[in-house]
């Protein structure tokens, strides 16, 4: 069986390191971007098993992100979580009615985070914690 791809998207690089380490040890291929617009072209370019991304972020966000993969056929059925420390629940709301699979809270619960991954890998369907 290949190794899965996930792509972090996150402008703290310190955090973006850190899960992308999480997810090497736990044997998932892991891609990293800082902002949406070069995330867009790593989805483009290594059409990644499931993508992880921060909503609030420089350049292009995640709600803006996520409507261009759901706009775009060959990735719209790419896993997507969004993930923010910001409690703003408009923003959650709008992204999950775009079609994110899930979202995740900042600061981040790994036992969860890692749960969620393998369980959107598996079959596709979303969890809401």
């Amino acid at each position: 069986m290949s190794m899965q791809t996930i792509l972090l998207i996150d402008d703290n690089e310190v955090y973006r390191s850190a899960l992308v380490e999480i997810l090497q040890f736990e044997n998932y291929m892991a891609l990293e971007a800082p902002d949406g617009s070069i995330g867009l072209n790593t989805i483009r370019q290594h059409m990644p098993d499931l993508i992880f991304c921060d909503l609030d972020m420089p350049v292009m966000n995640g709600v803006e992100l996520l409507k261009t993969i759901k706009a775009d056929p060959k990735c719209a059925r790419i896993p997507f979580v969004i993930s923010t420390g910001r409690n703003d629940e408009i923003m959650i709301r709008t992204a999950l009615e775009l079609g994110a699979s899930s979202f995740l809270p900042k600061p981040i619960n790994i036992t969860r985070f890692l749960a969620l991954i393998r369980q959107l890998l598996q079959d596709g369907k979303a969890l809401f914690n």
